[in-house]
């Protein structure tokens, strides 16, 4: 009977074409049409958008008057999303925790009740230690996706010096590599700042680099690169 701009657009439907159609001559997918013809609306149906197969909607249906019922379409592709890397994030940390803790397990499980010599247990220790301060950056990550989740946020921006930021992170990635004896270098604009919380840039851009040198080969190649292009302030991690 009645739709706005709106709706038109997240529906895919037309003001003069489609008024007086059944709306399920219109929106034709099987999970919508079960959804009204249901009769329960006590939850909202989620589904694709029939204009954007990308898109996710949420529809309400609520009844009213005689027999008659008021259609109301939410665009929530960017919750969904949200959603879905909270998801892979979980399942990535879930597995990237079972490494170090199998790492100290093993070593714990060793040296309990056992003697050992004292490069052994040296050697030893320092792979825990290691591994213990993995778990904490895997930790500290998931409170700071908690935090963000939650809109926390109230850290003031600042002028940020990223090169300075860069030669930091670029000492901490060749002590990570270790033995592996990765060839890590940075080419950086020295004059080229950027204004924004320090904190949450250096996070985004360690983790970039921290995963360069964790699945680079032995004598693998890391360029870490910080330069402006036409679009701007640009960030680049290359490995082979």
């Amino acid at each position: 009977e009645w739709m706005n701009e709106a709706a038109a657009t997240l529906l895919g439907l037309h003001f003069t074409r489609d008024i007086g159609q059944r709306v399920d001559n219109l929106i034709r997918q099987p999970a919508f049409v079960d959804y009204l013809q249901s009769a329960d609306y006590s939850e909202p149906l989620e589904l694709g958008s029939p204009v954007d197969g990308a898109a996710m909607m949420q529809i309400y249906i609520v009844p009213y008057g005689d027999n008659q019922r008021l259609l109301i379409a939410r665009d929530i592709t960017k919750l969904h999303r949200l959603e879905v890397m909270r998801r892979d994030f979980i399942a990535n940390v879930s597995h990237e925790l079972s490494t170090p803790l199998t790492v100290i397990s093993g070593y714990l499980e060793s040296l309990v009740g056992k003697p050992r010599k004292p490069e052994q247990l040296e050697q030893a220790l320092r792979q825990m230690q290691q591994q213990t301060e993995r778990m904490r950056t895997l930790v500290n990550d998931l409170l700071q996706i908690s935090r963000l989740e939650m809109n926390e946020l109230q850290d003031e921006e600042m002028d940020v010096n990223v090169p300075a930021m860069l030669h930091g992170l670029l000492t901490d990635a060749r002590m990570l590599g270790g033995e592996r004896r990765h060839d890590i270098v940075l080419e950086a604009d020295e004059d080229l700042w950027l204004r924004g919380v320090a904190q949450y840039l250096y996070s985004a851009f360690a983790n970039l680099v921290r995963n360069a040198v964790q699945y680079t080969p032995n004598g693998g190649r890391i360029v870490i690169r910080w330069r402006a292009d036409a679009a701007g302030p640009r960030f680049e991690v290359e490995d082979n």
